[in-house]
């Protein structure tokens, strides 16, 4: 209760003060209730919107020191490294992270600066590790396909996306990343049957409609498209995408 009250008064401040009455209330707001992460990460996120890295990063130091194993922390001072490409700090906040802190995301976003950097070898290898860890989070299968995928192994690339949604049979993402590798292929028939199975998993989802759609369009299928079309507007009448290729 008492961070909603810092909260509206920081909107308060945002919308008809300056930016160092915003700032003054986060740091308020930070002494009177440092255990909640989020005046933290405003008070930082304020100092980077204005060019203050040093300030951002002396703030998230801190924080550390409060909050020493936050996954929502350590997060922020990864990001704030890659935004100003420092990659080497940022792999280092990565590295401390994923002993302190074991979190799927961390696992996520170490693979992601990996192959920001170009680095795919090493974003596979941390993918795979936070497999190990965390098979229900579909993110992770996601990455590891769309990486074999890069490199030109559609099979493997395939497995990990069955493998994933094994796990995370409701991961429409997930499910749709496969069947658009078996689009891509040509292989519309097993499309068609992967996209069966993810149906009856998830079945009022406008997403899979509209790759129902796609799918006959890339299959040269006017009339199985235009019928898929028809079906996903009774099944889910409220979606946009779908009303949009009608």
């Amino acid at each position: 209760e008492k961070e909603n009250v810092w909260l509206t008064l920081i909107e308060f401040e945002k919308k008809h003060g300056t930016t160092e009455r915003v700032d003054q209330v986060l740091q308020n707001a930070i002494e009177k209730s440092a255990n909640s992460e989020i005046f933290w990460l405003m008070r930082a996120k304020l100092k980077l919107q204005n060019n203050d890295v040093e300030s951002a990063r002396a703030i998230l130091a801190k924080a550390f020191e409060v909050h020493p194993n936050s996954e929502k922390i350590y997060l922020a001072a990864a990001k704030l490294e890659r935004e100003l490409q420092n990659y080497e700090r940022a792999r280092e906040i990565y590295r401390t992270a994923r002993e302190n802190c074991i979190q799927p995301k961390i696992w996520m976003q170490s693979a992601q600066l990996e192959r920001e950097v170009h680095q795919e070898k090493e974003a596979l290898a941390l993918v795979k590790e936070g497999i190990q860890k965390f098979p229900n989070f579909p993110k992770l299968w996601m990455i590891a396909g769309q990486l074999y995928e890069q490199f030109g192994d559609n099979n493997l690339a395939a497995k990990y996306y069955e493998e994933g949604v094994n796990h995370n049979k409701n991961s429409v993402p997930l499910w749709i990343c496969w069947i658009n590798l078996e689009i891509k292929q040509g292989n519309f028939a097993k499309a068609r049957s992967i996209w069966e199975r993810a149906r009856i998993k998830n079945p009022n989802s406008s997403d899979l409609w509209y790759t129902a759609v796609k799918l006959e369009l890339a299959d040269k299928n006017p009339t199985g498209a235009k019928y898929n079309l028809n079906r996903g507007l009774q099944e889910v009448p409220k979606s946009g995408e779908l009303w949009a290729l009608s």
